[in-house]
């Protein structure tokens, strides 16, 4: 069987089982994306075995991947390293996401190209401060805006008097993320969402933070983990005090965002540990 269809949870595999890719290979496979469940949120050509391909033949394949893209449609190609020198070669590293599979046991995940440590820790930054954004409108009404995302350096931490935080481990990751509110942040966000006036800190109060950060942290695995990351399920913390001092091992690899809203600014905070 030249083409061979698997579905690993959210993934569609598609695997070439010859050296070579065909016209008929690139309809199968063409096929098998236009009939794939709507689950299915990642798309993986698996070309291991691939060490040659026309012209021809890479320019339907081109096509396949463009209508993919046009579709929002997540693609990698897990290659051999003939396939990606060829895709290389023809300047088609846009189009074409190749991860090199290394000798040893079929694994069918993908996995992340390396990256240097404060480019990571800035991209996952993002995205959280992204999901936060999302979730922060949908449970309280209110919509923060993200105005600055820079590595912490030598600057201190701004000012929190409330922090929930995520320890995060998986596929070779180690770090951590955090939420962090000004007191009187946090008391206007609680009250916009209970619709009452609060003034103090009770346990009910506490425990939102934490599921603010937990369900936008569960929107961060869902962007990441199709990527390789697999992040392991992890239960939130709370850190209540006043003007918190928190101390990262590393400096150079602690991302911070800052959110201001109608309810004040808080900060969205990420870092790699090593």
């Amino acid at each position: 069987m030249p083409i061979q269809i698997e579905i690993e949870q959210n993934a569609l595999i598609i695997r070439a089982n010859s050296s070579t890719l065909d016209q008929d290979d690139i309809e199968a496979c063409a096929s098998a994306c236009r009939v794939r469940e709507r689950e299915q949120t990642v798309i993986v050509f698996d070309f291991s075995q691939v060490q040659a391909v026309t012209d021809d033949v890479l320019g339907k394949l081109v096509a396949v991947a463009n209508t993919l893209a046009k579709e929002n449609q997540k693609l990698f190609v897990l290659a051999h390293p003939c396939f990606a020198n060829i895709v290389a070669d023809r300047n088609l590293e846009p189009v074409f996401q190749c991860f090199i599979r290394q000798n040893g046991p079929t694994d069918t995940r993908v996995v992340p190209p390396p990256m240097a440590p404060d480019a990571e820790v800035s991209q996952i930054n993002e995205i959280l401060a992204d999901a936060v954004i999302r979730v922060t409108q949908t449970m309280v009404g209110i919509m923060p805006r993200r105005t600055s995302l820079h590595l912490l350096g030598n600057d201190p931490l701004p000012r929190i008097d409330l922090a929930a935080n995520i320890v995060i481990m998986g596929g070779g990751f180690k770090g951590s993320v955090m939420l962090g509110f000004p007191q009187q942040t946090f008391l206007n966000l609680v009250t916009h969402f209970t619709k009452k006036p609060v003034n103090v800190h009770d346990r009910a109060h506490i425990s939102w933070a934490a599921e603010l950060l937990n369900v936008s942290f569960g929107q961060l695995k869902t962007a990441l983990n199709g990527k390789g990351y697999d992040f392991k399920p992890t239960i939130p913390s709370v850190i209540q005090g006043t003007d918190i001092r928190l101390l990262h091992l590393n400096s150079k690899a602690t991302s911070v965002a800052k959110l201001e809203s109608d309810a004040g600014e808080y900060f969205v905070i990420t870092s790699i540990v090593g």
